[in-house]
C-alpha cells in the first residue's frame, strides 16, 4: 500500500535493498507475484436472517418521551405563530394605510380638477356664451310682472287631479 511509511522507505532506501527485495521476490513465486492485499484472509459468511417474525419490546419511557416532544413542538409552533400573526398583522395593516394614502392623493386631485372644470364651465361668460347660443334674452322690464305677497287669510288653491 502507498502510506507514508511505505514512501519514506522507499526514498531512505539503497539501491541494495532493492535488488535484495526484486530477487527474494523471484525466487518467492516468480517474477510477476503480486504483493498480498490487505485483509485478504478475512471471509465474510453471509446468512439469510428471517426478522418477520420478532416483535420489538414496548418501551413505556419511549413512548411518555414521544409525547412530550409532540406536545412541546405543537406549543412552540403555536407561540411563534401567535408572534408572528400580529406581526404580519401590522405589517398588513402599513401596506393598506400606505394604498390608502395613494388613493386619498388622487381623490383630491381629482376633486381639484373637477372643481376646475365646474367653475369654467358656471362662468359667468360661459353661462353668456350658452344663452347667446339657444337665443335666451333677457325679458323686457315692462313685461315683468312682480309678484306681491298673498292677501291675509288667502291660500293657494289645490287643483284637485281627481276630478
Amino acid at each position: 500500500m502507498a502510506t507514508f511509511a511505505t514512501l519514506v522507505n522507499w526514498i531512505t532506501s539503497t539501491g541494495a535493498r532493492a535488488e535484495v527485495s526484486v530477487a527474494a521476490s523471484r525466487e518467492a513465486g516468480g517474477e510477476f507475484r503480486l504483493r498480498a492485499l490487505p485483509n485478504e484472509e478475512i471471509y465474510f459468511w453471509v446468512r439469510e436472517v428471517d426478522n418477520s417474525r420478532v416483535m420489538p419490546q414496548s418501551d413505556p419511557a419511549a413512548t411518555k418521551t414521544a409525547v412530550k416532544f409532540i406536545g412541546s413542538a405543537c406549543l412552540a409552533v403555536i407561540l411563534v405563530v401567535g408572534i408572528l400573526v400580529p406581526m404580519a398583522g401590522n405589517i398588513l395593516a402599513g401596506y393598506r394605510i400606505h394604498a390608502l394614502e395613494n388613493q386619498r392623493k388622487e381623490l383630491l386631485a381629482e376633486r381639484a380638477e373637477l372643481e376646475l372644470a365646474e367653475a369654467q364651465l358656471l362662468s359667468p361668460a360661459r353661462l353668456a356664451e350658452l344663452a347667446a347660443m339657444q337665443e335666451l334674452v333677457d325679458p323686457a322690464p315692462e313685461t315683468t310682472v312682480p309678484l306681491g305677497p298673498a292677501p291675509e287669510g288667502e291660500l293657494a288653491w289645490k287643483i284637485d287631479s281627481s276630478r
